[in-house]
């Protein structure tokens, strides 16, 4: 009896595209497998997942490969990672924005500490520390509500407007 030898052996050792596109895409197996049951009515199988998890694409049916190709392709791509030291949805702290913090402290006699004793619960990681670093310059990033309630509140605008008596 002859064996027909897998040409497995001359293939480069790379994932085939159903594996790349979940890895790129940041699902799992095990996520993508229920979210093709509970979407588009497909049950895969452990033995079709553990394929998809070892990226044997050639063990599994064609059509059925290329039908989860399509709905990979469907998804939505997946979300930006930040950057180290970044943080998603925050604003950059421009040189104008910091000239225009720190005449506003300097205006008002407003001290951060006040500014911060005074914050709504609704801002709960507001810190001393942190309006301190954005007047220096140390840090260049800031959540935009937070920022927009310092400004507002030196500016006196809204409901949180310091008044006189809050300065003493």
């Amino acid at each position: 009896m002859m064996r027909v030898m897998s040409d497995q052996s001359t293939k480069p050792n790379s994932e085939h595209p159903i594996a790349s596109d979940l890895k790129a895409r940041r699902l799992t197996v095990r996520h993508f497998a229920e979210y093709v049951a509970s979407h588009h009515n497909l049950v895969l199988t452990p033995a079709q997942q553990q394929c998809l998890r070892n990226a044997e694409e050639d063990q599994l049916d064609p059509a059925l490969a290329e039908r989860l190709r399509s709905i990979i392709a469907s998804l939505p791509d997946a979300p930006r990672v930040a950057s180290r030291g970044s943080k998603l949805g925050h604003i950059t702290i421009t040189k104008a924005m910091q000239d225009h913090l720190n005449g506003l402290f300097d205006t008002t006699g407003i001290t951060p500490a006040l500014v911060v004793r005074r914050r709504p619960a609704e801002l709960p990681t507001l810190t001393i520390n942190k309006v301190s670093n954005w007047r220096t310059g140390r840090v260049r990033k800031a959540d935009p509500k937070e920022w927009r309630y310092v400004v507002d509140a030196l500016c006196g605008i809204g409901v949180f407007a310091l008044s006189q008596k809050d300065k003493i």
